[in-house]
């Protein structure tokens, strides 16, 4: 099983070589609620994901955010409908589907990882 949180604020999909580097500073601040819901979404959907402020200033493209850096899921129309629902109960949050297992997009990060 994978847990959404490893040891504090950072996904635990992340790995623990580029942590120092990625700009968390958009994400949600974990509660047990969030933090339940993107582990029953990540069990459901065999996805990584992260949950987001809503309203973050979204025109910043955040150069090691974690956007930058991953690559998105590619969901099915059915995946995505569930994720939107537990979205929608959330209210204040976005959340997003990273590929499992994990890749990176070209970034400054990505070149000390196998892609």
């Amino acid at each position: 099983m994978f847990e959404y949180l490893d040891k504090g604020y950072f996904p635990g999909w992340v790995p623990n070589a580029i942590r120092r580097k990625i700009d968390t500073s958009e994400l949600a601040i974990p509660d047990p609620e969030i933090e339940a819901t993107a582990n029953l979404l990540m069990e459901l959907l065999q996805v990584n994901i992260a949950v987001y402020v809503a309203y973050a200033d979204a025109k910043s493209g955040k150069p090691n955010g974690l956007c930058q850096v991953f690559k998105a899921a590619n969901l099915e129309v059915g995946q995505l409908m569930t994720l939107k629902h537990f979205e929608r109960l959330q209210g204040k949050y976005i959340i997003i589907a990273y590929a499992r297992p994990v890749k990176f997009l070209k970034s400054t990060l990505s070149s000390d990882f196998p892609t």
